[in-house]
């Protein structure tokens, strides 16, 4: 038999319905801090990338003026190159109609000939005259805009940063974003690229030396993209032919340089040369072998400056009379558009560190949020807490705040799909970060130490 027992249990009833309401409470706010804790980060990591997007495209815009700028430049050598040949074979059909004037129909042919060279060669000078100048006027207008685009980025960084944090979570404190934080990165975007100037160079103005190597990195590109049209050649258009104690070849050479008022700036004038040359030679106690210079043709644009560049070059000792007769076209012919039609390189900007770069300028953000915007609850009253239980007091986070920080950089990845093979099928090299490759990348990055005690600074504690 169960003997029946009494007694009050509303104590208990309160004890374990404070209890509920308390654990209820809790995982409820816990859940609210956590889920506008991963909200704050998410909002602070797309700030972030935001600023690093930005910096990149100002990287691959730089990579892609620099590219043009070599590419107008390379279209003036093709002018200089092109010209220079048509001059070429201007005198070249004068000295054959001279030679065959005498000879019936064959002369009358190569007058005719000699007559639509000429007409084809002062449409071509007219047309490069014009071509050159505007070639030259548009290289300045992309150094401009490269220049001004470097230092806009910063603004346009900074709205994209403020627009990302607004549309995520308006309620987002800016506080976080402080001084410290935006100076470091406005610091890093102006000092991981530089300003470089051939005219220092030239006038070996203060720090020229460091001007010089970008200078001279920019020069090597702009050569190695020449076609091979622009480039240098040496070839016998008639192979050595050798009957009994005579023979008999005809050699073709020429080529165009880039060179400058001294060989400290080569960068201010492309100058063409063509030549073609008949040797004859005879043998009396070793041949003994004379050229005949049939055709030469040459062309500048930019400074009338001496010739020594093409002297030393393989092309002009070889046919050196035909060379020293193009010569003359340096000294009596116009410079293409004047003398003012091609200013040689232009202000470009280049990566200031030298050796390898993998990684550029980046930003640590903070952000924080007021706990007042985190809608949790504040406190549970019933019989047993009269006076009420505090679940959200400010100490339970920084300040009354709850704080997220993030950090974005951009790196340099040329995909492999891109490189050219230098050797084998699987070629791993990796190429340098530069700006005539547009392959920079933002990216989300790890904080280090220094980066955390930039993070606490924006706090106004030391993490």
């Amino acid at each position: 038999m169960v003997k029946k027992q009494s007694g009050q249990a509303m104590v208990y009833a309160l004890l374990m319905m404070t209890a509920v309401l308390l654990s209820a409470a809790y995982i409820f706010n816990s859940y609210q801090v956590s889920n506008e804790k991963t909200r704050l980060q998410n909002t602070i990591d797309n700030a972030a990338y935001s600023v690093a997007v930005i910096e990149a495209r100002d990287l691959n815009f730089m990579s892609y003026t620099n590219r043009a700028m070599v590419a107008n430049h390379v279209a003036v050598a093709q002018v200089v190159s092109m010209l220079s040949w048509i001059r070429f074979l201007d005198n070249t059909a004068r000295n054959l109609s001279a030679v065959t004037g005498w000879i019936p129909y064959l002369g009358t042919a190569v007058q005719a000939l000699e007559q639509g060279v000429n007409a084809i060669k002062e449409v071509f000078e007219t047309g490069a005259n014009i071509l050159v100048p505007i070639l030259n006027g548009w290289i300045r207008v992309i150094s401009v805009a490269q220049q001004l685009m470097h230092f806009l980025n910063i603004t346009v960084a900074y709205d994209s940063l403020g627009r990302v944090l607004n549309q995520n979570d308006p309620d987002v404190d800016w506080a976080g974003l402080n001084l410290a934080t935006w100076t470091t990165y406005v610091q890093q975007h102006l000092l991981f690229t530089q300003r470089y100037s051939p005219d220092r160079v030239r006038d070996g103005r203060r720090n020229w030396r460091d001007h010089k190597v970008r200078a001279d990195a920019f020069r090597n590109i702009t050569l190695q993209s020449r076609d091979k049209f622009s480039d240098k050649y040496l070839y016998n258009l008639i192979p050595r032919i050798t009957i009994g104690p005579a023979r008999f070849e005809m050699k073709r050479a020429g080529g165009t340089e880039f060179y400058g008022p001294n060989s400290r700036a080569p960068y201010y004038t492309w100058s063409g040369m063509d030549t073609l040359s008949a040797y004859f030679g005879v043998w009396f106690f070793g041949w003994h072998d004379t050229e005949v210079p049939i055709g030469w043709g040459a062309a500048q644009a930019g400074e009338r400056k001496n010739l020594r560049t093409h002297r030393r070059e393989d092309y002009f000792t070889s046919n050196s009379r035909a060379s020293n007769l193009a010569v003359l076209e340096f000294r009596t012919a116009p410079l293409i558009g004047g003398n003012r039609g091609y200013g040689g390189l232009a202000d470009f900007n280049d990566i200031k560190q030298d050796g390898y770069v993998e990684t550029g300028p980046g930003i640590v953000l903070v952000a924080t949020k007021p706990q007042d915007k985190i809608r949790t609850t504040g406190t549970v009253n019933n019989d047993a807490t009269p006076d009420g239980l505090d679940l959200q007091s400010e100490s339970n986070m920084l300040y009354g705040r709850s704080a997220s920080w993030s950090k974005a950089t951009v790196y340099y990845a040329r995909p492999k799909s891109h490189l050219i093979n230098l050797g084998s099928a699987t070629d791993d090299r990796r190429e340098y970060g530069n700006l005539y490759n547009p392959y920079w990348q933002p990216k989300l990055a790890a904080l280090t130490a220094a980066d955390k005690a930039i993070a606490g600074i924006s706090l106004g504690v030391g993490l």
